[in-house]
């Protein structure tokens, strides 16, 4: 049912038009604080398209997220929003960030992936909820 709920956010988000209540509350969830970013709106598509893709599997559809691997869309990302810089000083401050081998660009990289990573966790659990509430009507 989950792979059947993001087809149809991914139909509602893509195209907008008559769009369901239950996407309209996801997508805020989503977004969070960060209303309009184009970059949220894609990683929710994104979070849509791995659940898709791994038949709704959480754990297989987790793996799946990556940051981008292109420096341009890395910098455009981080120049967003403010808030990603917090995103980037927690990556630091973590043990991820603890390789010698680990640049800049690594950095933000791992800081965008946490990103996409709440985003796909937000989405998942809207799901989550949708289904039961589907269930619960039944």
């Amino acid at each position: 049912m989950i792979k059947q709920l993001a087809n149809e956010f991914m139909e509602y988000a893509e195209f907008g038009g008559g769009s369901s209540e239950w996407v309209n509350k996801t997508m805020h969830e989503c977004l969070g604080e960060q209303y309009c970013n184009g970059f949220t709106h894609r990683f929710m598509q994104e979070a849509a398209v791995a659940l898709i893709e791994n038949e709704g599997s959480f754990e297989k559809a987790l793996e799946s997220i990556e940051g981008d691997c292109y420096t341009d869309e890395l910098m455009k990302w981080l120049s967003s929003s403010p808030a990603r810089v917090e995103l980037m000083d927690d990556v630091i401050n973590s043990k991820i960030y603890s390789s010698p081998f680990f640049n800049l660009m690594d950095c933000i990289m791992v800081a965008q992936e946490v990103d996409k990573k709440k985003v796909f966790t937000t989405l998942y659990f809207c799901l989550k909820t949708e289904q039961s509430q589907r269930e619960c009507l039944i």
